[in-house]
């Protein structure tokens, strides 16, 4: 009985045992509304690079210290269980706030953000975590799982290591997932999303030398939405290889349409590239038919992937077909997988975006600081790029000149702008921006 209740390699409770909990929890909501309870649904951000390149026994270590680490910060009397390979789930039993679900999400994401030293060696970790309370009195279990699963991806999409609340936002107009979805597919089938720009500056000089493309939605009921709230439904439905067929025709049309400052050095555009896409042959279709349609010099476009989606044989030999083209390659959200350094060496990359969680926590420990750096000399060997992402204070930026980066992309700087706002950034005399430019 025991063994079916409860998961054997970390000791908590079982998916199974958490579904049962978790429906007597609904069952006493509906019988005393006051005794709101909350679902935090935990994924552990890169556990496969671990597995897969410091072997599988770490990755079991890494996953019991996550567990362990994870229960201190549980409340006495709630529910912390593995639900899947790589995910957790807590039931904070009412009656619970808003804010103290977000509590102790923060508490986890702060237990864990040091790492875990397994066979003498850090093994950095960061999770992403949904947050979901029940709302309707007909919702299942499952359903209420699924509403937390959806958040934590919304969360994971917005640069991992991050915590998100489910909620319909209550000035806007109910939409189950069914009619969102079928309103994402009309927008992708008639190219109405649109995107915003964040431009990328070199050190030293805050000068832009490019911009990041990324996905915006005008929907005619909940108003301008963001990445994260179409992006993971459009992973799951199928539909983000049409989406990012169309974004990199209007990345390449925006670059092509940029003024070329007067020092000559074009800028370029980086146009983020699903895992969906990046492993068929309609990836260099789309990329080499968007060339040709806006003339683009190919050197000016560079394709944005995740960390580990090079690892499929199909995407990598995708990327060397492009690079034989001219395209360059970056590789975002780089360390998040904390696995990156050992086979930085073989892929087919030109730059590396490094994950915002580092940005965020330089300034918590030399740990950080001696981990980025020996990313920069290790990229600096082998001739790659590194942008710093999530630039958001002058330390921050302080920190990453000392560090010897070239190229940084934040808040600091510039948030995503409209097209147009984004060419008055190069047309702006010598390309020049000053901290916290007024760009909105």
């Amino acid at each position: 009985m025991h063994e079916s209740s409860h998961d054997h390699l970390t000791g908590l409770p079982s998916r199974t045992r958490f579904v049962e909990q978790l429906e007597l929890a609904l069952a006493g909501w509906r019988q005393r509304p006051q005794d709101r309870f909350a679902i935090l649904f935990m994924d552990v951000d890169g556990i496969r690079e671990v597995n897969e390149t410091r072997g599988r026994f770490v990755g079991d270590a890494l996953l019991q210290e996550i567990a362990e680490a994870t229960g201190s910060c549980v409340r006495a009397g709630d529910l912390l269980a593995r639900v899947a390979g790589d995910e957790f789930a807590i039931l904070m039993r009412g009656p619970t706030s808003d804010g103290e679900a977000v509590t102790v999400a923060e508490l986890v994401q702060r237990a864990l953000s040091g790492g875990f030293r397994i066979r003498g060696e850090v093994v950095p970790v960061s999770v992403s975590i949904g947050i979901a309370f029940p709302e309707r009195r007909d919702h299942s279990a499952l359903d209420l799982l699924r509403n937390a699963a959806t958040a934590m991806y919304r969360a994971k999409s917005a640069g991992r290591g991050r915590h998100a609340m489910f909620a319909s936002a209550p000035s806007r107009k109910s939409l189950d997932m069914g009619q969102l979805e079928a309103e994402l597919r009309m927008a992708v089938e008639r190219d109405t999303i649109g995107q915003h720009y964040q431009p990328i500056f070199e050190l030293p000089g805050r000068r832009v030398i490019g911009f990041e493309a990324l996905a915006r939605w005008q929907h005619q009921d909940r108003g301008l939405l963001d990445p994260r709230e179409f992006i993971p439904l459009a992973e799951e439905t199928g539909l983000i290889a049409g989406l990012d067929a169309a974004a990199l025709r209007r990345a390449c049309a925006f670059a092509a349409s940029l003024p070329i400052p007067a020092d000559g050095a074009a800028p370029f555009v980086a146009a983020n590239i699903s895992n969906r896409l990046l492993g068929e042959s309609l990836l260099v279709e789309s990329v080499t038919s968007a060339l040709e349609a806006t003339g683009l010099d190919p050197e000016r476009l560079v394709l944005e992937i995740r960390e580990g989606t090079v690892m499929d044989d199909g995407a990598a030999a995708n990327l060397r077909h492009l690079r034989v083209l001219g395209v360059r390659v970056c590789i975002d959200d780089f360390g998040a997988g904390h696995a990156s350094l050992s086979y930085l060496h073989k892929l087919p990359v030109d730059a590396i975006k490094i994950d915002r969680s580092f940005t965020r926590q330089l300034l918590n420990g030399s740990d950080h600081m001696n981990a980025l750096q020996a990313i920069a000399d290790l990229a600096a060997r082998l001739g790659i790029t590194v942008i710093a992402e999530g630039v958001e204070t002058q330390a921050q930026l302080q920190q990453m000149e000392w560090l010897g980066l070239t190229a940084v992309q934040g808040f600091l700087f510039s948030p995503p702008v409209a097209a147009g706002i984004a060419a008055t950034l190069l047309a702006a005399g010598d390309g020049q921006v000053p901290v916290a430019a007024s760009t909105t």
